[in-house]
C-alpha cells in the first residue's frame, strides 16, 4: 500500500508541477509580448521551464512505476503458466506465509486483509502462491514466515483454501 501512496503522490505532484510551470511560462510570455506591459524575465522563464520539466520527469517516473507494478501483478495472476501442485496423501499442502495484503472489497466498503502464502514443491522446486479469503481483523506481521495448511477445493482443480486456523502448526512428519 505504501508504494501505491507514493506513486499517487508522485502523479499528483508531477501534474501540479507541470501545470504550474506551464502557467508561469505562458504568463511570462504574455507579459513579454506587451499584453500585460512588463518585460520577459529570463529567471522566471528558466524557472518555469525547469519546473515543468521536473514535473514531467516525476509524472513519467510515476507512470512507469504504475506500469511495472501492474505488469508484476498480472504476471502473478497469469494462469497460463501457473504451477498447480499435487496434493499429498494427507490431503493438504503446507505453505509458508509470505505477506498480508489489504483489500477494500468487504461489504460496506470496510477494509479486509488477505494472508498470502507460498508452497514450494520439494521435488520440482516449482512454487505456487495462494491467498486466503478476506478477514476483517489485521492478523499481524508476526505470522509471516509461519506454516499454514492449504486445502484443495473439491471438484475445482485450480482452487485452494488457506486454513488460517492452522497458522503455526508444524507439518506432520
Amino acid at each position: 500500500m505504501k508504494q501505491n501512496n507514493t506513486v499517487t503522490a508522485g502523479l499528483i505532484t508531477g501534474a501540479a508541477a507541470v501545470i504550474c510551470g506551464l502557467f508561469l511560462l505562458v504568463r511570462n510570455l504574455q507579459e513579454g509580448s506587451g499584453l500585460v506591459g512588463r518585460p520577459v524575465s529570463p529567471a522566471v522563464l528558466t524557472g518555469a521551464v525547469l519546473l515543468a520539466a521536473a514535473g514531467g520527469a516525476l509524472l513519467f517516473h510515476s507512470v512507469s512505476l504504475m506500469k511495472k507494478a501492474k505488469e508484476e501483478t498480472s504476471a502473478v495472476r497469469s494462469r497460463a503458466d501457473t504451477f498447480i501442485p499435487e496434493v499429498p496423501p494427507e490431503g493438504y499442502l503446507t505453505a509458508e506465509i509470505i505477506g498480508i495484503s489489504r483489500s477494500l472489497r468487504l461489504s460496506g466498503g470496510e477494509e479486509g486483509y488477505h494472508v498470502v502464502c507460498r508452497y514450494t514443491d520439494p521435488v520440482s522446486g516449482k512454487s505456487a502462491t495462494f491467498s486466503s479469503e478476506a478477514v476483517r481483523k489485521y492478523p499481524g506481521k508476526d505470522i509471516i514466515g509461519k506454516p499454514v495448511r492449504v486445502y484443495p477445493v473439491p471438484e475445482e482443480t485450480e482452487q485452494f483454501y488457506v486454513d488460517l486456523n492452522t497458522i503455526g502448526e508444524q507439518p506432520s512428519a
